[in-house]
């Protein structure tokens, strides 16, 4: 089943492609066999699910129409620098961010695990032993993808004490459906 942007995903598996190529990303594979497509397509798709879990309620706006699948687009939304997105719009910077959750889908990252393991240590010599993580929130954190779209949630995602820097130069600021 092909993907439709707005609907299933928020970027064209050809856009994806470019933005990869653009980045050096080689664990995104430029090959175009009937298994790749499949694979980056549900890799697109996971990824846009992703982005609507781990902000669902967090986004800036509303949803353009009650019946839509999927977040974006949405009304009411200033972004960071204080424009106004288009309504029919998706942000570059949430395309940008399915790109770069779908390359972790696609070498094999689950990004919504069940489980994280919390352990610290372990040793088996004798009697056994393990130490855990106190305090600390087992969930895994994606400061590159959150940095992407932290302009257009009204709080943070995951641990907000790192800066990442991403260039999108060529490519439009916004994404039209």
């Amino acid at each position: 089943m092909a993907l439709t942007v707005g609907t299933d995903t928020y970027i064209s598996q050809a856009e994806a492609d470019s933005y990869h190529a653009s980045m050096g990303n080689t664990g995104w594979p430029s090959t175009s066999t009937a298994e790749v497509i499949a694979l980056k397509e549900a890799a697109l798709r996971k990824a846009t699910a992703f982005l609507d879990s781990i902000a669902r309620g967090k986004w800036k706006g509303v949803k353009a129409t009650a019946e839509q699948a999927l977040a974006w687009p949405r009304t009411g939304v200033i972004d960071e620098e204080g424009y106004e997105v288009p309504e029919s719009d998706i942000p570059t910077a949430v395309a940008v961010a399915a790109c770069e959750a779908a390359l972790r889908y696609y070498i094999g990252d689950d990004l919504m695990p069940d489980s994280v393991n919390n352990v610290a240590s372990e040793s088996v010599a004798g009697a056994v032993s393990v130490s855990y993580f106190e305090g600390k929130d087992p969930t895994p954190l994606y400061n590159k993808i959150y940095k992407l779209i932290e302009g257009l949630v009204i709080e943070a995602l995951g641990n907000n004490s790192s800066s990442v820097a991403m260039a999108t130069s060529g490519y439009a600021q916004y994404v039209r459906f």
